[in-house]
């Protein structure tokens, strides 16, 4: 790789009291091997341990390739979005995601990637299978999805349903030049908690998103500080979560000019289901969540989310939900 040749690829790296972590993902970034140059950019949101003096280490060993960006305030919990502070130093041509506590262990990732993006200019959006590290530190096998077995587009369609969880963000390769929507979010996009869906989504649109079948990264789950852990930990944050989720299902949409209505509908009715349904979840959440959003509701699902307030229809529901999974899908169009 020449350092001194524009980037093809930037790294785009967020982290937050990732001290314990920084240090795998800036290595598995420093151990690509590529026949084109990229740059390494680390956002630190103000980290209040000592995840900032690792990027200096990094930083002054390797001055030409890591370029980073310490905030003094953290910009998240001021409802800002982190990924788009660091695509506006990007200079490459596509942009590689990571976030500080997850890491690459192909050396080979981005050429494989890239190789393919070459290939598909029609694609916008790359991604491959990924390892789980669980909180014990012990690596499983892959995010439980389907995915194929070889190069394959996914379409737009595909990836509404399937969700932001099969294209993991430590996989993700965007193409700067397609992804307007992604680098200067719409406004209504600082109303959510996270913005993984709306990459997936925005990256997918024209051409599908592009998978390469090597499993070459690692997914740390539940560490501290992360989305799933404030998710199963903090019933506020996870209710806040439920109704910015329900809220961008619908921005979506109208974003997308409601081609993909009967997708986002789908999705709707089960993430409404998959939040109701949990007999732990307190009724107070569950009421605050169906008050939020019942206004957009179909009617059939109004009717369901309303039944699925009281327990013992929600344990009812469990039981004999399979016989009406094909109903959601006529009353949610």
């Amino acid at each position: 790789m020449n350092e001194t040749q524009d980037p093809l690829v930037s790294i785009c790296c967020i982290t937050y009291n990732h001290e314990k972590y920084i240090r795998d993902s800036i290595e598995g970034f420093l151990m690509q091997k590529t026949d084109f140059s990229f740059e390494i950019i680390i956002h630190d949101d103000a980290s209040t341990d000592k995840t900032a003096d690792i990027v200096r280490e990094y930083e002054m060993k390797y001055p030409n390739l890591i370029k980073p960006i310490y905030q003094t305030e953290n910009q998240y919990s001021k409802g800002e979005q982190i990924f788009p502070n660091a695509y506006m130093e990007a200079k490459g041509k596509y942009f590689a995601l990571c976030e500080g506590d997850d890491y690459w262990i192909d050396p080979c990732k981005l050429q494989k990637q890239i190789d393919a993006m070459e290939k598909h200019p029609e694609c916008n959006i790359c991604f491959h299978p990924v390892y789980i590290k669980n909180e014990y530190g012990i690596i499983e096998q892959k995010l439980n999805y389907k995915y194929p077995n070889n190069i394959k587009i996914i379409s737009t369609s595909e990836v509404i349903i399937i969700g932001a969880g099969f294209i993991p963000t430590v996989s993700t390769v965007l193409r700067a030049c397609g992804i307007e929507n992604i680098i200067h979010p719409p406004k209504w996009t600082l109303k959510l908690k996270g913005e993984h869906t709306n990459n997936t989504v925005f990256g997918s649109l024209g051409g599908g998103a592009l998978f390469v079948p090597d499993v070459m990264a690692i997914y740390r789950q539940n560490t501290e500080f992360s989305f799933s852990k404030k998710l199963s930990n903090d019933e506020k944050y996870a209710l806040d979560w439920a109704n910015s989720r329900y809220y961008g299902l619908d921005k979506l949409n109208e974003t997308t000019n409601y081609i993909y209505n009967k997708e986002f509908e789908n999705v709707k009715w089960d993430h409404c289901y998959n939040y109701l349904k949990s007999i732990s979840t307190p009724y107070e959440c569950k009421k605050n969540f169906f008050e939020t959003n019942r206004a957009s509701m179909p009617i059939f699902l109004k009717l369901i989310c309303m039944l699925l307030l009281h327990r013992s229809f929600a344990i009812l529901w469990l039981i004999i939900r399979s016989p009406f999974a094909k109903m959601k899908r006529i009353f949610a169009i």
